[in-house]
């Protein structure tokens, strides 16, 4: 409830903003050759307007039209990780970091972090709570898909301040099966 009044609050241009600044709406390039580029599917943030805060309510929390790919949680993720930077994500290892964008401050990023860590260890995720392993985690909003419903989360390991690995669980309601997608960052 607060995240979506906290929307409302801020108002449809500052969340078009924030979303812009977060590269929504914009190709995630994986690999640029040198006659062609391969890219991610772009998440998709649909403009907000003044007239429907209900929408605006619905997008601060994550839901109604707003799609967002994994790969897109997880440069999000790695960003609040990394002090707020946003890098581009790489497939080849010999491919140099690429700074994109600075997300947020790195006061803004310790304090996401802090909030992250206390959702592990006494909110809704506490089930990614992994003993001798410092874990941050923001559980997803289920999201409704061809008449499924798919639960996800997302959580942020950490070691000595180093990002090890972000790790997105999935659960398709009804089967009770679980897919893993670990993904290593450097």
């Amino acid at each position: 409830m607060f995240f979506s009044q906290l929307g409302v609050r801020l108002g449809s241009a500052q969340l078009n903003a924030i979303a812009q600044r977060f590269l929504f709406n914009k190709p995630l390039i994986l690999f640029e050759g040198s006659s062609s580029a391969i890219s991610a599917q772009s998440s998709f943030w649909p403009a907000l307007s003044e007239k429907n805060s209900g929408d605006s309510a619905q997008q601060a929390i994550g839901q109604g039209s707003l799609l967002v790919t994994p790969l897109h949680m997880a440069l999000i993720t790695a960003a609040i990780a990394q002090n707020g930077e946003l890098y581009a994500p790489r497939i080849a290892v010999r491919t140099p970091p690429r700074l994109l964008a600075r997300l947020v401050d790195r006061r803004v990023a310790d304090e996401i972090k802090r909030l992250m860590r206390y959702t592990v260890e006494h909110g809704t995720a506490v089930g990614a709570n992994l003993k001798g392993l410092p874990s941050q985690g923001k559980p997803a909003q289920p999201r409704h898909l061809m008449e499924k419903t798919i639960h996800g989360s997302c959580v942020l390991l950490q070691w000595s301040g180093r990002l090890l690995q972000w790790q997105c669980s999935l659960s398709t309601a009804g089967t009770g099966q679980q897919q893993h997608c670990p993904l290593q960052l450097s």
